[in-house]
């Protein structure tokens, strides 16, 4: 007796020698045959057929099953991230931004909700064993498409933005800040705030040239490339939270008494500067500093003189360490001067933390 004979006494509750096999449903449709080009009735009466047909059938079942997961995925993740912004939460990265635990963490978020529609993020950083405010925003929530951001520096509002919102077919956001009717940057993220950058996000000059192209995966750094106001393009591969930062090996007096020189030499009439130079550089994973630029000036002409200070100091630097591997750091060193009463350009001097250069005369 044949498998088919088998099967077709069993569905009537014939006697039969053994067991039936079969399925009374199906996988196939009139597109899957035509896309095999492989047809009933005849895959019927041809298991080679039947298998090709079995076969396309299972890989499209698994990519339906895949759609399905990963929108119940992308909902799933829309339901948690109003869930967390209903909560104050803080959030620690460690190098290279990657996600941290508190005792390891190098930088850390803490999103506090302020009102319904309002929240404040306040960034830190720490710095011998301590956490430093590096910098603050609040963040407004127009709708679920847009937020408006204000960024604070020092207390003082520096900018204010919108960040819009797309919510991809893999369940992520993309979004475009704006400022001024310029947009100012653009990417991916897995979170809207803070943000988790998932891979290219690009940033731009307030002129609208390309200031950066970086690739991201799980907010992480992979590579990137960056340019200059002018157009012109400045180093790769840059980093900015490290495992080790550089260290300048004649060390910090030198370094200081170098900057300082400089700076008594310049022939500058100090006393009438007010405010903070930033000059901004990156050391190599070579040990050179390179990419020295005027990041922020107070007086074009002294704020080159300041750039220069920092071009020409003699002597190596220990490079930073991403893991186990010498990477390109970018530094800031912003330059503070302050007109302090009863001293003179005579006693000038110079302080120095990790972050900040403070002048008094």
């Amino acid at each position: 007796m044949t498998s088919k004979k088998i099967f077709i006494n069993a569905l009537t509750r014939k006697a039969v020698p053994r067991p039936a096999t079969g399925s009374a449903t199906s996988v196939v449709t009139v597109d899957l045959m035509k896309k095999t080009n492989i047809f009933f009735p005849d895959a019927h009466n041809d298991p080679v057929k039947m298998a090709g047909l079995a076969a396309a059938g299972s890989t499209e079942m698994i990519k339906y099953i895949i759609c399905i997961m990963l929108v119940a995925l992308s909902v799933s993740a829309v339901q948690a991230q109003a869930q967390a912004q209903d909560q104050d939460t803080t959030c620690y990265y460690g190098v290279n931004n990657s996600p941290s635990g508190p005792a390891e963490a190098l930088l850390k978020k803490e999103v506090r909700k302020a009102s319904k529609n309002r929240y404040k993020v306040e960034t830190h950083i720490r710095e011998d064993g301590q956490w430093r405010l590096l910098s603050s925003e609040t963040v407004k929530v127009r709708n679920k498409h847009e937020y408006l951001v204000r960024e604070y520096s020092d207390g003082l509002n520096t900018r204010i933005y919108t960040r819009q919102f797309t919510l991809t077919p893999e369940g992520l956001y993309s979004f475009v800040e704006v400022w001024n009717n310029k947009t100012i940057r653009t990417g991916i993220s897995s979170t809207r705030f803070p943000l988790t950058l998932q891979g290219t996000e690009r940033k731009f000059h307030n002129n609208g040239l390309l200031k950066s192209e970086s690739l991201y995966q799980d907010n992480q750094l992979i590579s990137n490339r960056n340019w200059l106001e002018n157009g012109d393009e400045y180093l790769s591969d840059v980093y900015y939270l490290v495992s080790s930062y550089p260290q300048y090996k004649p060390g910090t007096k030198f370094q200081h008494k170098y900057l300082l020189e400089y700076i008594r030499q310049s022939g500058y009439n100090l006393q009438n500067l007010d405010g903070v130079i930033t000059i901004g550089f990156v050391v190599t994973g070579e040990g050179t500093i390179d990419g020295v630029y005027v990041a922020g000036g107070i007086m074009p002409g002294f704020d080159e003189i300041a750039a220069e200070a920092v071009r020409t100091l003699p002597g190596e630097w220990e490079p930073a360490t991403v893991g186990n591997e010498q990477v390109n750091c970018f530094l800031t060193i912003p330059i503070n001067f302050i007109q302090a009463p009863n001293t003179n350009y005579e006693y000038l001097d110079i302080t120095f933390s990790a972050f900040t250069w403070m002048i008094y005369w």
